[in-house]
């Protein structure tokens, strides 16, 4: 297998490979095989494109040694200027970059906003499990009431990492509502009155008719 020298050049405002090899027919018929090789009457050498698929033609018949000349070849052995593309992976998320607690801020009377990062799945099933919660898709927040039962089931589910506004005032009571069964007791309170009224209206009725005019 015959040595080949090769380095970087530019020629003609174009970057390309030179490739210096043994005066020798055997040698200069593979250079002549190669696609885009020219011969430099000026620097009396052969000259190839640079790209990958050229270096690899090089390397499978000659010996290849490489010349560090300005930015010549690599020793890896691959043209800078001839590896493909690498797709840009995303920066990986540093753990410090995401937030580490959950806020609860104001609201209005009667609820609170509970800021929770997206990436906190665990968190966000949790909040899901707290009654009358509610999320807020224009602002991206869960909702949940003002109220000291509230407060007890954040501060059960989160712990530590639960950052509260002092600013907010902690409703004592909650507003009772009714079961069916009260309803319904209700109604029945409500029929048994009007009855009674009427039954007393009817009676004073008739013995109003029945007093002499």
């Amino acid at each position: 297998m015959h040595k080949a020298t090769l380095s970087k050049i530019e020629h003609k405002g174009a970057i390309r490979i030179k490739v210096s090899i043994p005066n020798k027919e055997s040698a200069i018929s593979i250079v002549k095989k190669i696609s885009g090789r020219q011969w430099s009457q000026s620097k009396r050498c052969w000259h190839v494109p640079y790209e990958k698929e050229t270096f690899k033609i090089l390397k499978q018949h000659f010996e290849t040694t490489y010349l560090e000349e300005n930015t010549a070849i690599k020793s890896s052995g691959i043209p800078e200027q001839a590896k493909k593309k690498q797709t840009t992976k995303p920066p990986a998320v540093s753990p410090k970059s995401i937030p580490t607690c959950v806020n609860v801020l104001p609201e209005h009377q009667y609820r609170v906003k509970v800021l929770i990062p997206r990436q906190r799945k665990d968190w966000i099933s949790k909040i899901k499990q707290l009654p009358n919660r509610a999320w807020n898709q224009e602002q991206k927040y869960w909702s949940v009431p003002k109220n000291k039962e509230t407060l007890d089931l954040l501060q059960q589910s989160f712990g530590e990492v639960l950052k509260i506004d002092t600013s907010i005032q902690w409703n004592t009571s909650v507003v009772p509502t009714k079961t069916r069964q009260e309803k319904g007791t209700d109604k029945v309170e409500k029929l048994d009155t009007i009855q009674t009224i009427s039954a007393e209206t009817k009676a004073l009725n008739e013995r109003t008719s029945s007093m002499p005019a």
